[in-house]
């Protein structure tokens, strides 16, 4: 291969540029929408922190600011919502609160770089927790 060509992108890492194309390479259902979500364990929710592959049950909804990628969440303020455990909650505060740490020690004005929401404080990044009931 010359380095003009390119690699072709693996099939499970292909980013579809439309709709369209989205729904003709999808899988036909099989069973309706709703009958699947009947189908659902909903007693026991798992939390979804992705980040930490955690399996504790989930107990809070968790709204925060994906800053500098919002507007890939699409979420109309560019929040990413979450069903999440009392741990990861805590686990993703301290995350916050060392990302904010490390942007106080750069002049200047501190913004999502995409949506240019100010980011001064925590609150600016975890916007909402409400308890899963």
């Amino acid at each position: 291969m010359t380095r003009s060509e390119k690699p072709r992108p693996r099939p499970d890492k292909v980013k579809y540029h439309s709709r369209a194309a989205a729904r003709r390479e999808s899988p036909q259902l099989t069973t309706q929408p709703l009958d699947v979500l009947d189908d659902l364990d909903w007693t026991a929710i798992v939390c979804q922190n992705h980040r930490r592959r955690c399996d504790h049950e989930a107990t809070l909804i968790v709204e925060w600011h994906t800053v500098d990628h919002c507007n890939e969440t699409g979420h109309p303020d560019g929040n990413l919502v979450e069903l999440l455990c009392q741990q990861c909650l805590e686990w993703l505060q301290h995350e916050i609160d060392r990302f904010i740490g490390k942007l106080k020690r750069i002049p200047g004005k501190r913004a999502c770089w995409t949506c240019g929401a100010p980011i001064a404080e925590s609150s600016d990044v975890l916007r909402s927790v409400r308890p899963l009931a």
